[in-house]
């Protein structure tokens, strides 16, 4: 019989593995000593996210093949680490970027959207992880399927993701025997679920050689009854994207000021800017949803320098309800 290692086990490696201190339910809080620990231990609803998590993954885990416990097993050390690096940069842990991220991991790892009632049928999580060699690329790839689809929109929903799937780069498609590890990291997160609508983010980041790798993020969204992909038009009234347009234009002016106060503000620059935002918001796959938002992500290099990073427009759904069209799907 295969012994079934615990989330506390894939702690502990990972722990080793990266200097990190163990989380608080495989641990002795009043021994608590880094950062990470302290943030974790001071907040009961952080220790209940990551017991919430381990019970996730460790029902996942006792219901998988071997091959797939080991994905699994180096899937959670790769998200382990993600987790730490952007919830605890400058060791400075923020308590509630950690319940954010442990509470959409359990989430994913127990089939259920990060938002919404559901479609009323079961997603399961599809994990690809793959070591990277002299003539493999390094994947970690995250995603979810509809486990037995009935609705046009679960199944036109499971065509993507598998395309997604059989488009991945696995393969190196070169001789180049350099030390270098090419990577392809694919993450799904189903953000809102209804049995009439179905949004999705997909985050994906690519090095197949060159100065840097290149990241980019998508959205699905689809009308479940339907099966269709759904259009700015389909669920917007024809007024509703000026003002967008200058809400969006309003938020990226503020965080570009944030991250380079001193970008070019003339009036060619910010006519330049207001194009570059207008095309993307137009494109709904550009659009992710949540029950309390709709997101506009715009790439690195799309709205600034590659150092500047990505950017998103948000927008709360009572903002959102002013410009839908009467009957809309979206939440």
């Amino acid at each position: 019989m295969t012994h079934k290692p615990s989330l506390r086990g894939v702690l502990a490696f990972t722990i080793m593995a990266l200097g990190l201190a163990q989380p608080a339910f495989a641990m002795d809080c009043q021994k608590a000593a880094s950062p990470l620990e302290k943030a974790i231990c001071a907040d009961p609803a952080a220790q209940a996210a990551d017991k919430a998590m381990d019970g996730a993954w460790s029902a996942l885990y006792g219901r998988s093949s071997e091959d797939e416990k080991k994905q699994l097993l180096q899937s959670q050390r790769a998200w382990l680490k993600q987790r730490a690096n952007f919830c605890a940069e400058d060791k400075k842990p923020s308590v509630k970027c950690l319940i954010d991220w442990t509470q959409r991991r359990a989430a994913y790892l127990q089939g259920k959207p990060e938002s919404g009632p559901g479609t009323g049928h079961d997603l399961v999580p599809v994990i690809v992880a793959q070591t990277a060699t002299a003539k493999l690329y390094e994947q970690d790839i995250t995603v979810s399927k509809f486990a037995a689809p009935v609705l046009p929109g679960e199944k036109r929903f499971n065509v993507e993701i598998d395309r997604l799937l059989e488009e991945a780069p696995s393969k190196k498609e070169t001789d180049d025997q350099r030390d270098m590890t090419y990577t392809y990291d694919l993450h799904l997160r189903v953000t809102y679920a209804s049995p009439q609508f179905l949004s999705a983010s997909m985050e994906t980041y690519l090095f197949s050689g060159g100065a840097h790798g290149n990241s980019g993020t998508t959205g699905i969204n689809i009308d479940v009854a339907r099966g269709k992909d759904l259009s700015f038009g389909d669920v917007f009234e024809p007024t509703a994207f000026p003002k967008l347009e200058e809400l969006c234009l309003t938020q990226i002016k503020a965080q570009k000021a944030e991250k380079m106060p001193d970008y070019d503000k003339s009036p060619a620059a910010i006519k330049e800017l207001r194009s570059t935002i207008g095309d993307d918001l137009s494109k709904f796959d550009r659009w992710s949803f949540t029950a309390a938002q709709g997101t506009v992500s715009f790439d690195p290099y799309e709205l600034g320098a590659y150092v500047e990073g990505s950017y998103e427009c948000t927008f709360p759904v009572e903002v959102l309800h002013r410009f839908y069209k009467p009957g809309s799907v979206l939440p």
